[in-house]
């Protein structure tokens, strides 16, 4: 089967409508959609505490742009946060980000929709109701799209990269070539992983043109390579150093392939199936694809002596085993490789469709109500816990405190109470405390995940060695102490 067949079925082109091919008038408005509807239930884009550590950096970029302050450490990745410091020099810090985060998975929908109509020259309304209805509603990517998080803007990345890729396929152009490395780079600077997922097509562009490109070529495709460079020679003393410091670099093993169980410098973790099962099956979580299934009994449509699908493939296993590697599984990082699984899977998509014979304006009704439903499920956990912590935050300011202990909810009580001393009890072991301070502590959550980790260790220090009187509550098992 080729890849350039014409295909057939449900959602076959029609005659050209102009409605279909204004971008602004579709894109747009689905962009002003999602952002309304966040803003609806006030969701602010913070969860869990990778998103305040955004926050606080994109606040720090924002100090540097306006008074020259250089920013401390960062544990992430930073072209994110840097674009965020730069937004926020015209909108609160958080929402400068969550707009980042909304319009990253817009513009890779269109993108996603575009890279279809090349790699597989089909029309642009199949390629546009399978980039809706399988990537921009895909649960976990819309979930993620409503944090203030790196995945999707590095995703957008990957997928430009990606496009500039199936169009030098078809010709050289030194306009691709540099947005090839641009977008590129810039992914990697987002989210480190994408390196793997670029590296084979990266390959594939040198030994195709190696011989075409010209010095001035490659000095066009340099200038927005060091432009887009910018952020880290100008905030880190030894950039370079960053990405092997990481622990996806420093913690990795071919040993974890086999283990569903961790103990590592984070903590303990139990999972129910092992590394590599959780690496390279993941897009079949109704999360990422409720379809999935489908795939078993329809797989000879992919062609896979094609160059493009062939790439797809090694990029997708390179990235599988830097995921089985790792001593801990989270459903956030097969995320940039989706896209990926979903380009290469596409045709079964379309052998399907043409198989089915009913109205398909029901069918797609009936699957976007589906993949609401399954985001509704997977995004309630996200809005209770950004929830608690603002309630957690807010009762907090019924009591004198200055000094504070406690583990987890540190970034957001920094980020809602910033005239607060927070100590976060994971930094070090503790051999006294303060007096007049305060520890807030959920020990039922974080007895067994961090058991002789400094948290669980700090705190029974604590409790060993001063008095604790209980001054708030809350249901889900945090308690609010003043320490004596």
């Amino acid at each position: 089967m080729k890849t350039n067949r014409s295909y057939s079925g449900i959602w076959k082109e029609p005659v050209p409508s102009k409605g279909w091919k204004k971008f602004p008038a579709f894109y747009f408005l689905t962009f002003l959609v999602l952002f309304l509807v966040i803003h609806l239930f006030q969701f602010n884009g913070l969860y869990g505490q990778d998103s305040y550590e955004y926050v606080r950096y994109a606040s720090e970029c924002r100090n540097f742009m306006l008074h020259g302050i250089q920013p401390g450490p960062l544990r992430l990745s930073l072209l994110f946060p840097a674009i965020g410091g730069l937004l926020a020099l015209i909108a609160p810090v958080q929402e400068a980000l969550q707009f980042i985060t909304l319009a990253s998975l817009v513009v890779s929908a269109y993108l996603f929709e575009k890279i279809i109509q090349v790699q597989f020259k089909t029309g642009m309304r199949q390629a546009r109701v399978y980039s809706f209805l399988f990537l921009l509603l895909s649960p976990f990517l819309l979930r993620i799209a409503f944090t203030d998080m790196s995945d999707m803007p590095a995703l957008c990345l990957l997928l430009a990269a990606w496009y500039a890729f199936v169009r030098l396929e078809e010709n050289y152009s030194v306009f691709f070539l540099s947005l090839f490395t641009a977008a590129s780079c810039s992914a990697v600077m987002t989210r480190y992983g994408a390196f793997l997922l670029l590296l084979p097509p990266g390959f594939r562009i040198i030994q195709k043109y190696i011989r075409r490109i010209s010095l001035r070529d490659i000095l066009l495709t340099v200038a927005p390579l060091f432009l887009f460079s910018l952020p880290y020679l100008l905030l880190h003393n030894n950039p370079f150093r960053l990405g092997l410091e990481h622990p996806w670099a420093t913690e990795w093993s071919p040993l974890n392939f086999l283990r569903s169980s961790f103990t590592n410098s984070n903590g303990n973790y139990h999972y129910t199936v092992q590394n590599i099962i959780y690496a390279f099956l993941s897009f079949f979580h109704p999360g990422f694809l409720f379809c999935g299934v489908l795939l078993v009994f329809y797989y000879r449509s992919i062609n896979l002596t094609n160059t493009l699908n062939r790439i797809l493939i090694i990029s997708l296993v390179l990235y599988a085993f830097l995921l089985a590697g790792i001593p801990f599984q989270n459903l956030r990082f097969p995320i940039l490789a989706f896209p990926f699984f979903l380009l290469l899977v596409f045709p079964v998509y379309m052998q399907v469709s043409s198989m089915i014979k009913f109205n398909p304006i029901w069918l797609t009704t009936g699957i976007v109500l589906i993949q609401l439903g399954l985001f509704t499920k997977a995004f309630i956990p996200f809005y209770n816990s950004n929830k608690q912590e603002r309630l957690i935050a807010m009762d907090c300011q019924a009591y004198p405190i200055h000094r504070l202990f406690t583990f987890s909810i540190s970034g957001a009580l920094a980020f809602y109470n910033p005239e607060y001393t927070i100590t976060d009890l994971w930094e070090h072991k503790l051999d006294s405390v303060p007096p007049n301070s305060y520890l807030l502590f959920n020990k039922d959550a974080f007895e067994k995940e961090y058991a002789g980790k400094n948290p669980m260790i700090n705190y029974d220090f604590i409790t060993k060695n001063y008095k604790l009187t209980t001054l708030k509550q809350w249901p889900d098992g945090w308690t609010l102490y003043e320490i004596r």
